[in-house]
């Protein structure tokens, strides 16, 4: 049985405020969603043009987590990953007043297979106080569309003919409304310092650092293939588990028509409506998953990155989707970063506008899992890539990777953002959590750089404004499923949960 420890409600104190209507083309903001030290407050990176400044920061619904053999001990309840957020004006309120912040994490095992449990939460505030909402809404693709109205379509799809499950609220879940639990926090941190001193205080997974897929763990090769989402084998069904059963191995059917899923809200996130719609692709693919926020062109097209497995590929690809029924019909545009796998394929991408108009598009394309990269031991080898297109996602140019000089950029689920000043803001994982700033707002380089978040986490983080100044929230977890495993029988425990993160960015 896992020992809990209990911490309610949050007091996030974030205050951020970015009017991220920028000039046209317009974003609609969507959510979307890694190691090293704890960040101060007043740390952060300088330039001579600019800098980021990071606050101190707060931990959001923590309990600990004994490691254990057997990943599944943990999937019941304890995991909080995934978060993925978006930010609005409340209806009716002046600028510069706090705004409605929504948060969604998963409490199921990976994102790709399994019954998605989603935790939906909701802040008034600016990020102060939180509330649980009743129903399961993903903010991983999210539009802002205005008055309070929003669109969200989920991560997955199912093949044509077949709908896709509803999530439904983690399982077991005791945690009420986050708050700060400093002494928890310390805890934990004195924990990492004692493993850190104790003689092969690592787990032992018997590989050698690099950041290859070798250092995945293992999988049947002939298992169907998974979302990116940092799996391990599934978790063993025992009498207690109230997991959802084991996905089917096998070859997996490929299909050019998917069926979605999506949400419509009227009350900026109060209640949602929940619909089917339908997704075409030019070629056949055996999965498809919608993943990083939605854009909205100046004449109405919605853009939302997405990707998956092309018919007996076993690495990702990813697509820019094209919806002109405000995202009941979704279709394939184009795929970039094509000919770059490296190991993994292209995955989680994120898009958006940049100060040229054009749309730049990142992405994954390997990101070593172990636990060595969950607490910021192993920096790994792989950086985030970047395309760009001057005809809106129709044709792309040459990949490039991310770079900064003088710091390893992280490797996985990489968020864009653009701010009010027309800076790129780019967040990204593993090894820590990172935040790096495009100064000319071009993406063609990447000039500002600060390690951010707590000391064990597994990469994933989204950004958004909450509407008190100039703050931005980068919001994470305290580890994913990967991140917790452990010698059968080990008394030592890890902190899941979620982070927040405030910082500013100054302007040129």
């Amino acid at each position: 049985m896992l020992s809990r420890l209990r911490a309610g409600a949050l007091t996030l104190l974030l205050a951020l405020g970015l009017c991220i209507e920028a000039p046209v083309p317009a974003r609609a903001e969507g959510g979307g969603a890694a190691g090293g030290s704890g960040s101060r407050a007043g740390s952060g990176a300088v330039s001579e043009t600019g800098e980021i400044r990071v606050g101190r920061l707060r931990i959001l619904e923590i309990e600990q987590v004994p490691h254990t053999g057997d990943p599944g001990e943990i999937s019941r309840s304890a995991l909080r990953q995934f978060p993925f957020a978006v930010s609005l004006p409340r209806p009716g309120s002046a600028p510069g007043d706090p705004r409605v912040v929504l948060l969604s994490y998963n409490g199921n095992f990976d994102a790709g297979e399994y019954e998605e449990q989603i935790r939906l939460k909701r802040s008034e505030d600016g990020g102060r106080t939180w509330e649980n909402m009743p129903q399961a809404v993903p903010m991983t693709n999210v539009a802002v569309l205005g008055g309070g109205a929003l669109y969200s379509v989920n991560f997955r799809t199912a093949p044509r003919g077949s709908a896709v499950q509803a999530p439904v609220p983690p399982r077991d879940e005791t945690a009420s409304d986050a708050r700060t639990d400093p002494d928890a926090r310390q805890g934990e941190e004195d924990r990492e310092k004692a493993d850190r001193e104790k003689p092969g205080g690592d787990q032992k997974d018997g590989k050698k650092p690099g950041g290859t897929s070798k250092d995945k763990p293992a999988e049947d090769s002939k298992a169907a293939p998974k979302s990116n989402k940092d799996s391990q084998p599934g978790p063993k069904p025992n009498k207690d588990s109230q997991s959802a059963p084991k996905p089917k191995n096998g070859p997996k059917k490929a299909h050019k028509e998917f069926t979605t899923l999506y949400w419509r809200s009227e009350d900026a996130g109060r209640r949602w409506t929940e619909h089917q719609g339908r997704a075409f692709v030019t070629e056949p693919f055996e999965s498809l998953y919608f993943h990083r926020g939605v854009l909205v062109a100046p004449d109405g097209e919605w853009l939302v990155p997405a990707y998956g497995h092309k018919k007996g590929q076993r690495h990702y690809t990813s697509l820019l989707m094209s919806s002109k029924d405000k995202g009941e019909t979704w279709k394939s545009v184009s795929q970039f970063g094509e000919g770059v796998h490296g190991g993994e394929g292209v995955t989680e991408p994120s898009v958006e506008f940049n100060s040229r108009g054009e749309l730049v598009a990142v992405y994954r394309v390997q990101a070593t899992v172990n636990p060595r990269i969950c607490r910021g031991r192993h920096r790994g080898t792989a950086s985030v890539m970047t395309v760009v297109s001057k005809d809106r996602g129709r044709t792309w140019g040459p990949a490039r990777r991310v770079r900064v000089d003088g710091h390893r950029v992280g490797s996985a689920d990489p968020h864009l953002v653009r701010l009010p000043t027309g800076q790129l803001l780019l967040s990204v994982g593993r090894p820590l959590n990172q935040l790096l700033v495009s100064e000319d707002g071009t993406g063609d380089s990447w000039t500002l750089h600060a390690d951010t978040g707590p000391s064990v986490t597994s990469g994933y983080t989204s950004v958004v404004p909450s509407g008190r100044g100039s703050e931005l929230l980068q919001i994470g977890d305290l580890g994913s499923n990967w991140c917790f495993s452990g010698p059968a029988g080990s008394r030592a425990t890890r902190s899941a949960g979620l982070f927040v993160q405030p910082f500013t960015v100054s302007s040129r």
